[in-house]
């Protein structure tokens, strides 16, 4: 007698293909967006070692010497994927998951990801979304986004996670 094949797990459906065909999307714009950025700032950087000291000296006057920048680009696509991957797993640490197949299969793909003890009543205490990779749990010893002293509010002390991550994020 042959046996009925098992339906698969819900995160080897098509929700969960569509959420990583958004993730890697998100990645492949920023990786192209940082690219071109850096070429432009190589352009600069070039240019700038080109000049003449009069020229470099007029620059500055107006304003317009080149300065290398100290910070990376900012993954904006990977930001927003990221946002909504986390606005959905709020809503499974709610409980509101029943009958929505995109959410069952983000909660079977993150459970699988779970470390001893983690709960879905952990997320953002325990564990939160990856910074660089939207499809990976990170612990806040693993936080691989920047972490920042500047804030804007009433509550200006302290460091923070970039993106937002890990509630009560004073670190």
């Amino acid at each position: 007698m042959a046996e009925t094949p098992k339906p698969p797990a819900p995160h080897q459906g098509p929700e969960m293909a569509l959420i990583i065909l958004a993730v890697e999307d998100a990645r492949k714009k920023d990786e192209d967006e940082a690219a071109t950025i850096l070429a432009n700032r190589k352009k600069a950087r070039d240019q700038w070692n080109k000049s003449t000291d009069k020229e470099r000296q007029v620059a500055i006057k107006e304003g317009r010497a080149f300065v290398e920048p100290t910070k990376a680009p900012v993954r904006k696509w990977t930001r927003a994927v990221r946002r909504q991957i986390r606005y959905k797993i709020f809503r499974l640490r709610e409980g509101k998951w029943a009958e929505d197949q995109e959410l069952a299969a983000l909660k079977s793909w993150y459970e699988l990801q779970f470390q001893h003890g983690w709960t879905w009543k952990d997320f953002t205490f325990k564990w939160d979304v990856s910074a660089v990779d939207p499809l990976k749990a990170v612990t806040p010893i693993e936080w691989d986004g920047d972490v920042v002293s500047e804030r804007v509010g009433a509550d200006s002390s302290g460091k923070f996670c970039d993106p937002a991550a890990f509630t009560n994020q004073e670190m």
